[in-house]
C-alpha cells in the first residue's frame, strides 16, 4: 500500500479544547481548538449556556453587593487584558474576600467566576499546582450550590483541574469520573452533554495508556447510558463516542470491527439533519474507507470514498470540505496502487 494511504490517520473526536472561560465574561484569550487530549488547555465551552434562573428583583442589598462584585470582576478582566496579571489576580482575590460569604445567589455567581478566572490565569502562567488549588477552593465553596450558572462554572473548574494534572493521566481520569458521578443526572441537557464529552476524553486517555479494551468499554457505556437521549447536544457527543470506538479498534488491527462501527453510525444517525452529526457521519465514512483499505478491500474503499464525495461535496463548510478532500486523496492513492498492480503490457 503506498505511503500516501498507509500512513494517514483516522481522526479521533474528543472534548473541545478551549482557552480560559474569560470569553463568557468579556475577554477572550486565544487557545488551541483541537481534539487531541495531550494538547489540552483550560476549558471554555462554545455551546450556549442555558438561560440562568430568574433573578428576584427588588432586593436593594443584593443589588448593591452584586454591582460591587461585578465592578471588581470587570476591572480584573481589563487588568488581565492590559497585561497586568498580578493586579488582576489581586482583584479576583478581593472579590472572594469581600463577597465569599454572601448568601445571595447573584453575588455568589461573581465569586465562583472570580475563582474560575483566577485559576485560569494561574494555569496560563504555568502555575498548575496553584491553579488546581483554586479549583479545589471553588469546589469546597460551591459543591452544594444548585444554581444553574454555578453548576456550570463548577463543572468547568473541575475539568480545568484535570487539565492542570495533565501530566498524571490516572489523576485526570479520577477527576473525570468525579464529574461523571456529580453531573451525569443533571437537569440541564447542556451539562449532561459536557459529561459525555469528558467520558469521550476518558476513553481517549485510556487508549493513550494502551488500555484499549477499557477505552472501548467507555465508548460502549456512553451509548448504553446516553444513546436514547433526544437532546441534540447529547446525540452529537454519542456519535463521537462511536467514532472513537472505531478508531481504537482500528489501532488494534481490528479493521473489520472498525468498519462495522461506521456502519452502525450510518444506521443510527444517518437520517439526522444536525450539521454536527452529518459532519461526524462524513468522518465516519472516510474512516470506514480506511478500515476497508487496510483489509486489502481497495475497491470497496474506493466505493465508500465516492459515496462521501457524492453526498457531501456540495456542503460549503470547512469540516465537510476536509472530509471530501481526504476521501478524494485516499481514493487517488488506492487507484494508483491498483494501477501499479496490473500486469505489464506485452
Amino acid at each position: 500500500m503506498p505511503e500516501q494511504h498507509r500512513n494517514h490517520a483516522m481522526t479521533f473526536i474528543g472534548s473541545r479544547r478551549f482557552a480560559v472561560m474569560f470569553a463568557v465574561f468579556a475577554v477572550a484569550v486565544g487557545g488551541p481548538a483541537v481534539a487531541e487530549p495531550e494538547t489540552a488547555s483550560p476549558w471554555q465551552d462554545e455551546r450556549t449556556f442555558d438561560d440562568p434562573l430568574p433573578y428576584p428583583a427588588g432586593n436593594a442589598v443584593e443589588d448593591e453587593r452584586e454591582n460591587g462584585a461585578a465592578a471588581i470582576f470587570y476591572r480584573a478582566v481589563t487588568l488581565h487584558r492590559d497585561g497586568m496579571t498580578a493586579k488582576a489576580l489581586a482583584a479576583y482575590d478581593e472579590i472572594v474576600r469581600r463577597f465569599g460569604s454572601s448568601p445571595y445567589p447573584e453575588t455568589r455567581k461573581w465569586v465562583i467566576r472570580a475563582l474560575f478566572n483566577k485559576g485560569g490565569t494561574l494555569f496560563i502562567q504555568g502555575r498548575r499546582a496553584e491553579a488546581a488549588a483554586v479549583y479545589d477552593e471553588a469546589e469546597r465553596r460551591f459543591a452544594n450550590d444548585e444554581t444553574l450558572a454555578v453548576r456550570q462554572m463548577l463543572f468547568g473548574a473541575l475539568l480545568n483541574k484535570s487539565m492542570a494534572l495533565m501530566d498524571d493521566p490516572r489523576a485526570r481520569i479520577a477527576i473525570l469520573d468525579r464529574l461523571d458521578r456529580r453531573f451525569s443526572r443533571d437537569g440541564s441537557a447542556g451539562i449532561r452533554a459536557w459529561v459525555v464529552d469528558v467520558l469521550n476524553d476518558k476513553g481517549m486517555i485510556l487508549n493513550q495508556l494502551g488500555r484499549f479494551d477499557e477505552a472501548v468499554a467507555v465508548f460502549d457505556d456512553i451509548d448504553r447510558r446516553f444513546g436514547g437521549d433526544d437532546a441534540p447536544v447529547i446525540r452529537e457527543q454519542v456519535v463521537k463516542a462511536f467514532i472513537n470506538k472505531g478508531i481504537v479498534l482500528g489501532t488494534q488491527g481490528r479493521h473489520a470491527e472498525a468498519a462495522a462501527v461506521s456502519d452502525d453510525i450510518e444506521r443510527r444517525f444517518g437520517h439526522e439533519t444536525s450539521a454536527a452529526i452529518q459532519e461526524a457521519l462524513a468522518k465516519a465514512l472516510v474512516n470506514k474507507g480506511v478500515a476497508l483499505a487496510r483489509q486489502g478491500r481497495n475497491d470497496d474503499a474506493i466505493a465508500v470514498y465516492d459515496d462521501v464525495d457524492r453526498r457531501f461535496a456540495r456542503a460549503d463548510t470547512p469540516a465537510f470540505r476536509e472530509q471530501v478532500s481526504r476521501a478524494r486523496n485516499y481514493k487517488r492513492g488506492l487507484e494508483t496502487e491498483n494501477k501499479n498492480r496490473l500486469p505489464p503490457k506485452n
